[in-house]
């Protein structure tokens, strides 16, 4: 079932986005990877209804056109390696539960972010990191929809993992992700990617198809990631006889070789 749906749309003034249609399923997990100035950000704000535009958007039961596109943004959480943190004498509790009414859903916050130890700290003395978890946390109540613009930018490599730990288990929950990025390691972390260039997307595949891609991603001067490209070379001295896009499944499938 499709959540998003675009028909011939044209964002005024740019010459990006010429006519363009495009669908995004339910539980998408999709990362939009290109260069900085791609067309990226501009596919963000277009979807969070911050720039006109021409054509129509179907949103979750909803219909916009430039008419209305302010309205998108009760639709869609965003966060940004630019969101800003905030500034608050609370608790981190006092926090969390000003948002989420529900004890059960505050108890999984709770654990999927690790913060039962730091409940009763005071915001202004959590670490960066959680700061920045803490806004990351609030974009995402209540919305079926989260774009994320780099969102590791900005992060500790702890934060980065708990970012990507919280990501796949609502996406498991049909929480539909937009990740826009210009690290092409990325792409591993969605089902499916698209490719942005020069405002036109050039490619759209499931993930496990994107050795597919490996000559489209040379002639933009993008490597493999780094698995992917490692996979290859044991597979050429028949180290291994398969694909891996992880380390954890390429190291026990090395160590079983041995």
């Amino acid at each position: 079932m499709n959540q998003i749906i675009g028909k011939e749309i044209r964002l005024t003034g740019k010459t990006y986005f010429q006519n363009e249609n495009f669908q995004i399923e339910k539980g998408t997990y999709l990362v939009v990877f290109g260069r900085n100035l791609s067309g990226k950000t501009l596919f963000a704000k277009f979807l969070l209804g911050e720039i006109p535009f021409d054509g129509w958007l179907y949103v979750e039961k909803g219909i916009y056109t430039n008419e209305n596109r302010k309205q998108l943004k009760k639709k869609i959480g965003y966060f940004s390696f630019q969101t800003e943190i905030f500034s608050s004498k609370k608790t981190l509790y006092e926090i969390i539960k000003e948002v989420e009414p529900d004890s059960e859903q505050r108890k999984k916050a709770i654990r999927n972010f690790k913060w039962k130890d730091k409940l009763n700290d005071s915001y202004e003395t959590l670490s960066y990191d959680d700061k920045r978890l803490v806004t990351f946390y609030l974009s995402m109540i209540g919305k079926n929809i989260l774009i994320l613009d780099e969102p590791f930018l900005d992060f500790s490599e702890y934060g980065k993992k708990i970012i990507s730990t919280v990501l796949k288990r609502i996406n498991r929950k049909k929480i539909t992700i937009l990740f826009m990025t210009n690290q092409v390691e990325n792409i591993l972390l969605g089902k499916e990617y698209m490719v942005f260039d020069h405002g036109k997307v050039i490619s759209r595949k499931r993930t496990e198809r994107l050795l597919e891609d490996e000559k489209l991603l040379k002639e933009k001067k993008y490597d493999l990631p780094f698995f992917l490209q490692l996979s290859k070379k044991l597979m050429y001295y028949n180290a291994i006889d398969q694909i891996y896009d992880n380390s954890k499944e390429l190291i026990d499938e090395l160590w079983k070789s041995n």
